[in-house]
């Protein structure tokens, strides 16, 4: 097998005219953010038109005027604009909102902390800026509500776990494509708001692991077994090469599936994430104890037939059969 390519310390360079500067994230920051939504709006090609709408009840969120200066660095023309909440005119404060958006095609609504009573309020700006541009909505999920109908205003929807600064330089690299590490994310929503939501989307799996970034891809191949007939007790090896075959850096979150040949049913036995730098491999590996695998849908045969599936979700998977010697 081919050896393990090693990773570099990631830099993400931000142009602007007659300067470089460099918006370079802790690899912590990726991990507070989960993309729920993408309808093929990201990643941005580029950083024209942008809007970032920051929804406020008095002071403005720090972590918005630096999503907002991160932009201001690539693009001069980048549009700020502070919507207060729970005003005496709610209808009047977002239309004068609205006009002030009109010349941006994408915009940027950045919630955080808003009450019942102001989730309504936030419901019809994103239903306004609908009309004439491409809603980002990014929330934080630590003291934020979110409805359906909220989700379904934005083309694309993310959840921040924290309230960190370079949070927003992260999300400012998510956002435009030059980064993406935390593929798949394990979230966890408070119902009612979302979990009917991603429940449909979970149908069919066997172990639902979360979205990933539309726009970052995985190959598997090359997957092999140290014993293709072992015996019961033996524990076998599993060994993959996964591929980034996208152009940004990011992190895959590899699963591990033994199925039955008859009657595929996969179960999770492991599962691991893996940094893999956009264009290259790396080999990840498992461990399969045989003496542990669920033989009860088999009849009393001197040999078990599995299937070891290794891929992204249950349904996406590479399969190689074995078999278990009593």
């Amino acid at each position: 097998m081919a050896e393990e390519k090693k990773t570099k310390s990631r830099s993400v360079r931000c142009r602007r005219k007659k300067s470089v500067s460099v918006c370079s994230c802790n690899e912590d920051s990726y991990r507070s953010f989960a993309l729920l939504r993408n309808d093929g709006v990201l990643p941005l090609k580029t950083a024209k038109g942008v809007a970032i709408v920051e929804c406020r009840k008095s002071k403005s969120i720090a972590s918005s005027q630096v999503l907002y200066k991160s932009f201001l660095e690539s693009n001069e023309q980048v549009a700020y604009v502070s919507h207060i909440l729970g005003q005496k005119s709610p209808k009047q404060a977002i239309k004068v909102t609205v006009k002030k958006l009109k010349k941006n095609p994408i915009v940027i609504l950045y919630i955080r902390n808003e009450a019942k009573s102001e989730l309504a309020e936030i419901e019809q700006l994103a239903s306004s800026i609908k009309k004439h541009s491409t809603l980002i909505l990014c929330y934080h999920k630590t003291g934020s509500l979110l409805s359906s109908s909220l989700i379904s205003c934005a083309s694309a929807v993310f959840a921040c776990f924290n309230k960190d600064k370079e949070d927003a330089k992260a999300l400012y690299n998510l956002i435009l494509g030059n980064a993406s590490p935390y593929a798949r994310v394990n979230i966890g929503l408070t119902a009612p708001f979302i979990y009917e939501y991603l429940s449909e989307g979970s149908m069919g799996y066997s172990a639902f692991m979360g979205y990933g970034l539309s726009y970052v891809n995985f190959s598997y191949t090359n997957v092999e077994l140290s014993y293709y007939n072992a015996k019961v007790g033996e524990k076998i090896d599993v060994e993959a090469v996964i591929t980034n075959t996208s152009d940004a850096n990011a992190c895959e979150f590899v699963q591990l599936y033994v199925s039955p040949v008859q009657n595929y049913s996969p179960m999770l036995i492991d599962c691991g994430k893996v940094y893999v730098s956009a264009r290259e491999s790396k080999i990840v590996s498992f461990e399969i104890d045989t003496s542990k695998l669920d033989y009860s849908s088999f009849e009393d045969n001197e040999a078990y037939e599995f299937y070891v599936c290794v891929g992204k979700s249950s349904i996406d998977v590479v399969r190689i059969p074995f078999r278990v010697i009593c």
